[in-house]
């Protein structure tokens, strides 16, 4: 009989491990786009864009403009979503990267902090301060063996790691992602060799516009579309310095494990802790490995 209570037990606990490991990876994709997105502008043109938390909620704005408003079906609402997603990263390349090319860096960063500040006031001005919900991935749960999936986990995985498969072999193998790579490593000599920079800046941007955009459309079905969504950036941007801020897969791999991370911790110790883990873990990495867990030294 000892063992008939054990095993329920023993059982319980293992199904929440795999739920909260599902979880995480869950939220560890969608930190993973935002740290990919954040590190590519990065790496391309120096710049460290604040605004791109606000990209991501024009994303999740787009999305909802064409689901809920002109009632497109789920695959035109992709295409439209990543289109208006990559004119947004291209409007801002012409505001942010143009003008600026020839200025301090500080000056860059004061002018993605006020591009962030535009475009939540243009969010306000246009949608009101309100959530929407987006309820795109709604269907029956999945189910393997014990556990339960549902549509939204299931598809953001899929959707999440597919994306970021897909820009791992454009970035490794096509022509222009080499001369990203060239120009990420050295612009001077990049040049030299032929590679043409305005344009590599100009498809960086574009580029990130669409991963910001995707990552929009796939986070509004978790929380509602809102002006502040955005702050996920906090997030991206801990799990880039974690894993790396100057190697993609560093960024990637760093995504994953905050969001295994505050799952664990929100599930074992606290609920209130689960936020605070991206900023220990954040702080821990300047203090004992500042170039991250798979970052070269410069």
């Amino acid at each position: 009989m000892g063992r008939g209570r054990i095993f329920p037990s023993a059982l319980f606990r293992k199904e929440m491990l795999i739920q909260n490991l599902i979880g995480g990876i869950q939220a560890g994709s969608l930190y993973a786009l935002v740290a990919l997105g954040l590190i590519i502008i990065f790496k391309a043109t120096s710049v460290l864009n604040f605004a791109y938390g606000e990209m991501v909620m024009m994303g999740a704005y787009f999305s909802l403009v064409f689901y809920s408003f002109f009632r497109l079906p789920l695959p035109w609402v992709f295409l439209f979503a990543l289109l208006s997603g990559i004119i947004l990263g291209l409007l801002l390349e012409r505001v942010i990267c143009q003008p600026l090319q020839r200025a301090s860096p500080m000056t860059v960063v004061i002018a993605t902090v006020a591009m962030m500040g535009i475009l939540k006031s243009l969010a306000r001005l246009i949608w009101g301060p309100g959530y929407y919900a987006l309820p795109i991935f709604t269907v029956t749960p999945f189910q393997f063996f014990s556990l339960s999936l549902s549509g939204n986990t299931l598809y953001t995985i899929l959707i999440s790691v597919s994306f970021m498969g897909l820009f791992y072999l454009f970035f490794v193998f096509t022509k222009i992602g080499k001369g990203m790579r060239a120009t990420s490593e050295n612009p001077i000599a990049a040049s030299l060799m032929g590679v043409r920079i305005p344009r590599v800046f100009f498809l960086t941007w574009a580029i990130a516009g669409a991963l910001a955009a995707l990552t929009g459309l796939l986070i509004a079905p978790l929380t509602g579309v809102f002006p502040d969504m955005g702050n996920i950036s906090v997030k991206g941007f801990a799990a880039g310095v974690l894993g790396g801020f100057g190697s993609v897969p560093g960024g990637i791999l760093g995504g994953f494990f905050l969001g295994v991370a505050e799952s664990l911790a929100g599930s074992y110790i606290s609920t209130a802790f689960k936020d605070v883990i991206a900023f220990l873990l954040l702080v821990a990495v300047l203090i004992f490995r500042p170039t991250g867990l798979f970052g070269k030294q410069g």
